[in-house]
């Protein structure tokens, strides 16, 4: 089904920049650790020119699935090279390169979540559980990573410590922190 709103092809367009995003890191990572990996990228280009308009959602969800596969894999066999710090710090310095301005929590909690590829846009992956001036807090309604990182007999708590070291930089210049609570809860909080 072709875009057939401006706000689709919007959170589409936003899409393939969060699997670019995913994308770009794992191929640091393996560069940076000498991890080869044979699975293809995610192609790079203009959006009208990679993705089938036709097919978007399949397109899309396929380069998605490229993307999570590669990340888990180079993390995973990147361990064996290296600790999870050094891999953490590639992603703070990946995060500190999209960070976000500072505002009010629900503005901070929507940009930060348009850098974060958590499933497809029409995946319900987490619910806000509670919020107020200084918070937002969410549970994982579904890990839209988990399947990736057992395919590949990785640890996913890996994921969510990476994602953690990615947050503090895309925060960076905000009075927020990113923190995650227990195994399904998260929360965005006023330092």
């Amino acid at each position: 089904m072709a875009c057939k709103t401006e706000g689709q092809m919007d959170r589409r367009m936003l899409q393939y920049k969060k699997i670019l995003t995913l994308d770009s890191i794992a191929n640091q990572i393996s560069d940076t650790f000498d991890v080869s990996i044979d699975k293809a990228t995610v192609p790079v280009g203009n959006f009208e020119e990679v993705i089938d308009l036709e097919h978007a959602h399949m397109c899309l969800e396929t380069h998605m699935h490229t993307a999570e596969y590669r990340f888990a894999y180079v993390v995973t066999h990147a361990l064996n090279k290296t600790n999870i710090e050094e891999i953490s710090k590639i992603l703070e310095d990946a995060g500190e390169q999209l960070k976000v301005e500072n505002g009010d929590v629900e503005t901070v909690f929507e940009m930060m979540q348009s850098r974060i590829l958590d499933g497809m846009p029409c995946d319900e992956t987490i619910r806000i559980t509670n919020q107020d001036e200084n918070h937002i807090s969410w549970e994982i309604v579904e890990d839209s990573h988990k399947a990736f990182w057992n395919q590949v007999k990785g640890n996913i708590d890996n994921y969510y410590i990476l994602l953690t070291s990615y947050l503090s930089g895309v925060l960076i210049d905000t009075d927020f922190i990113f923190e995650i609570i227990g195994d399904e809860f998260l929360t965005l909080r006023r330092k």
